[in-house]
This record gives C-alpha cells, structure tokens and sequence, in this order.
C-alpha cells in the first residue's frame, strides 16, 4: 500500500541526483510489482549502468526479462548475479527456471541443486528441480523430490488434491513393474 509514496519519494530522489542507482532500482521494483516489466527492466538497467556491482539490480532484471520471455537473457543476468553474489540461493533458482524454459533441463537441475545446497530448505527450488526430473521422465527422482518439498512447505500437499501427486506415484510403481519384469 506505500507504493505511490514510494514512488513520489523516488522521483524527488532523481530529480536531485538523476543517476541515483538506489531510487533507479526501487523504481524498478515499482514498475515490475505494478506490472509494467519493459518500463522495469529500463530502470533496472539504468540502475546497472551506474552501479555495475548491484547483484539486486541483475537479480531483478533477470525477473523482468523472465517474464518478458526473454529466457536466454534472464539466464546471463542470472550468471551476473551469481557472479557478484556466488550465495544468492534464488538467483541460482531462478536462473534454473530460465533454463528449463529454454529446454536446458540438465543445467536446470545443476542451478536448482546449488539454489538447494545453499538453502536447504527451499521448497519452490525442491518443487522446480522435481518438476524438471518429471520432464526428463525421472520419474523416482521427481518423486522424492515432490516428498521433500510437501515436508518443507504443507502448501505443497495441494499436489494430491489436484491428483499431481497420485498420478507420478502410479507411474513410478508402472515403471518399478515393468522393470522388475524385465529382469
């Protein structure tokens, strides 16, 4: 509800001091929470132009060129941050979410599974790197992952409303009769 004076106060800030990189990034932050994702990522960009070293102002431009669909630039944006902030778990997330856009499963997996060890108890990451296992028809792996994010976070469990949850269960015990068939 403070975003008008938020706003106002940024605005005041680059009137001041045009190149101000803070306002520049919280007007960002603005215009991507209202909505506006190409006016965002502007700002976020002329908040990188002053202050290069702002792995916020990469993160959140990576989160408007996301959005925007603009998955392979999300991803070096991603890289950017990573590189100023090597423990950022959600951009390491993030950036797998960019990949499995761009059909690169394997590296989506590799960034969720650092998102994981520097946040162990990252649902969403756990949630998205399951998600990807399931792409890739690994189904068992996908599985135990569903599990751990439903222990991490109780709103998962909404996966055995929608069925989600039973369907991948069935499949895995499909496959686990077909192998040891086969053996």
């Amino acid at each position: 509800g403070q975003l008008p004076q938020a706003e106002a106060l940024c605005r005041q800030i680059l009137k001041r001091s045009p190149l101000h990189p803070g306002a520049l990034h919280l007007l960002g932050g603005i215009a991507f929470q209202a909505g506006h994702y190409a006016k965002a990522l502007r700002l976020f960009d002329r908040a990188i132009q002053v202050n290069p070293d702002d792995a916020g102002a990469f993160f959140n431009r990576g989160n408007a060129l996301y959005v925007l669909r603009q998955y392979h630039a999300a991803v070096e944006s991603y890289d950017k941050t990573i590189l100023l902030k090597p423990d950022f778990a959600e951009a390491h997330h993030n950036r797998g979410s960019s990949l499995v856009e761009i059909q690169q499963f394997q590296a989506a997996i590799e960034s969720y599974d650092k998102a994981i060890l520097l946040k162990p108890d990252y649902a969403e990451a756990s949630s998205n790197r399951a998600n990807t296992l399931q792409a890739l028809m690994l189904h068992q792996a996908a599985l135990q992952n569903y599990e751990k994010a439903m222990l991490l976070n109780p709103e998962y469990e909404s996966w055995k409303k929608t069925g989600v949850f039973d369907s991948l269960v069935n499949q895995v015990a499909q496959i686990a009769k077909i192998t040891d068939k086969s053996m």
